[in-house]
């Protein structure tokens, strides 16, 4: 059953381009931050293994696209792996990027709302675990983000704390405009679809009345 059940038609290709589109902002967001650490901070980063993940999940998106374009069903099980896939994607450049250090870390929240908006309880639950493990791991094992000699006077004097700060502002701000607007459209696809397989099996019945 966890497997097999699929989103009502609509609702789920309306949802699995509103998740395309959200991983599009993410993917310019990490790339905005990876030239940011390395034009700006001058981090010692391991830039090359994290412009792969990006490719990769540049890769995922333009297949998902491509994916749309057909009339295949979307059922949970894809739907939450998708969202597994950008889980995977984040740990790992957050693991390159000094790990739960790194403001954008909060993102997970953002990929579990949309869970817990779009899919069972079930799924829910099993994304809350994976994020939470995520995290928790990220807390000992991730590599740190190292600055040359001349920054770190910069950061004695407490300028790179109100980067970090900053950092995890925005963060919270961009993840709070994703969840209010994509989420709640989400939902609303959802009710919607629901509403009128309603609406229409009371139609049907109604004509089988009367006939």
């Amino acid at each position: 059953m966890l497997l097999t059940r699929q989103l009502p038609l609509s609702a789920a290709r309306d949802n699995m381009r509103r998740l395309v589109l959200i991983r599009v902002i993410a993917l310019l967001g990490q790339l905005v931050g990876i030239v940011f650490a390395w034009i700006y901070l001058e981090a010692v980063l391991n830039y090359g293994l994290m412009l792969l993940v990006v490719l990769m999940l540049t890769l995922v998106t333009i297949t998902s696209l491509w994916r749309l374009q057909r009339s295949w069903l979307v059922t949970d099980a894809e739907y939450f792996g998708q969202l597994l896939f950008d889980v995977v994607a984040l740990t790992l450049l957050l693991y390159l990027s000094g790990g739960s250090t790194n403001p954008f870390i909060s993102y997970y929240l953002v990929i579990l709302t949309i869970c817990a908006a779009t899919l069972p309880w079930s799924y829910t639950w099993c994304m809350a675990g994976i994020t939470i493990a995520a995290y928790s791991s990220l807390l000992f094992y991730y590599q740190p983000l190292q600055l040359p000699d001349q920054d770190m006077a910069v950061m004695s004097h407490g300028r790179f704390f109100n980067l970090h700060v900053l950092g995890m502002w925005l963060t919270f701000v961009i993840s709070a405009l994703l969840i209010t607007y994509f989420v709640v459209k989400m939902a609303q696809a959802i009710r919607q679809q629901e509403a009128d397989l309603a609406a229409q099996r009371e139609t049907t019945l109604h004509d089988e009345q009367l006939l």
